[in-house]
């Protein structure tokens, strides 16, 4: 599984756990964002991009939560 990091011009940052590399936007699926779950086959994962979402959505608040105390 993939994770897209960020884009950046043409090219999508993906991380794989350990490595980070650049992918051209033209090699991906055309609604590709921040954030997406991809396959071997560079193609979303709806089902683990959404679960992704929202485990940092809690991590953020749980951080936000921590330096108001």
């Amino acid at each position: 599984m993939y994770t897209v990091d960020r884009i950046e011009g043409n090219f999508a940052v993906i991380e794989d756990g350990e490595n980070r590399f650049n992918r051209p936007l033209e090699q991906l699926p055309e609604n590709i964002k921040e954030g997406d779950v991809l396959d071997s086959n560079f193609n979303i994962r709806n089902d683990n991009s959404a679960e992704l979402k929202r485990k940092i959505k809690e991590r953020e608040q749980a951080l936000l939560n921590r330096k108001k105390k």
